[in-house]
């Protein structure tokens, strides 16, 4: 018997979602990205924001839904997928929102500050031109972690592709643009965020390992 248009939606659908639960399943991944991203960026659209606005909301909950999904159990009694996948985008606009009040509520030169002084915030920083050197060599010590951590990456322990490694050191370590990067490794920008999901884990895990070695005495 054939199944009827609706039928066969929901069974298509059903099964991609099934599918997506195994991050190494690139083909569904790719699928799951093409439909749901544009759901995303319709959505952050619709609501007038702009279109750098709506990529970088496509980035976050897609960053999102790639870590939940492994664990992600469908229920239809609880509604859509899409209105989760919309919840989401929803709860990361007012996000976006209340981080641009925030910023917006930072004083600017000539502006009386809350204690009815005239002076700037921005007067009560310290000198850029003057370097910090605890600052300086704690910034110089995380950087030597993080080098360290993608060398320890590499060793087969870790189990991890060097395709893997580059796309997550443009995305994550170089904080590169999702679409650049995908472009560089021609890739879809879906495979983008995956990599991330997936060897953040193992990032991680190394960065603690890197730890032990530059400064044992602070691990012990």
């Amino acid at each position: 018997m054939e199944r009827n248009a609706d039928a066969l939606t929901f069974s298509t659908r059903y099964s991609l979602l099934r599918d997506v639960k195994d991050l190494n399943n690139d083909k569904r991944w790719s699928e799951f990205y093409s439909i749901y991203s544009a759901y995303i960026e319709k959505v952050v659209r619709c609501e007038g924001k702009s279109e750098q606005t709506a990529r970088d909301i496509v980035a976050k909950v897609m960053e999102e839904l790639a870590a939940m999904m492994p664990a992600f159990v469908y229920d239809t009694t609880q509604g859509r997928f899409r209105s989760l996948v919309k919840t989401m985008v929803k709860r990361r606009l007012i996000d976006k929102f209340r981080v641009e009040e925030k910023e917006g509520e930072r004083l600017t030169p000539g502006q009386v500050s809350r204690d009815g002084s005239d002076t700037c915030l921005r007067d009560n920083q310290p000198d850029p031109s003057i370097p910090n050197t605890r600052e300086l060599a704690a910034k110089d010590f995380a950087i030597a972690i993080v080098r360290r951590a993608m060398q320890l990456l590499r060793d087969p322990a870790f189990k991890t592709s060097e395709g893997q490694l580059q796309i997550f050191d443009d995305y994550v370590i170089c904080e590169m643009d999702a679409t650049v990067v995908a472009n560089n490794h021609n890739v879809d920008v879906g495979q983008v965020y995956l990599s991330k999901t997936r060897l953040m884990p193992k990032f991680k895990e190394a960065c603690v390992q890197a730890m032990k070695e530059l400064a044992p005495e602070e691990t012990n």
